[in-house]
């Protein structure tokens, strides 16, 4: 049904050139891919490591509320941000 037809010499070069092309813009296209992504998870662990610090501000104006109101449970608030500031440690 189909013929091959020769390749002339010219589309052959131009040919060439359109694959070099493509592999270069495929190349380029992945760089940039993968540089999105190294910001994107920069920028993620930045938003998570200010998310754990205003939890952890949360946490220290909460105690010193407590002082005022309820001075048994400055005490369980020491334990729990002792225990959020070591798993911040320890996660990085």
């Amino acid at each position: 049904m189909f013929k091959l037809m020769p390749i002339g010499l010219e589309q052959k070069k131009s040919f060439d050139f359109l694959v070099l092309r493509l592999q270069k813009l495929k190349k380029v296209f992945v760089l940039r891919c993968n540089i999105h992504l190294l910001v994107g998870h920069i920028i993620g662990q930045i938003l998570q490591f200010l998310e754990y610090f205003q939890i952890l501000f949360l946490l220290h104006t909460s105690q010193t509320l407590f002082v005022s109101f309820f001075p048994d449970l400055v005490m369980q608030c020491d334990v729990f941000i002792n225990f959020i500031t070591t798993f911040l440690f320890l996660s990085f």
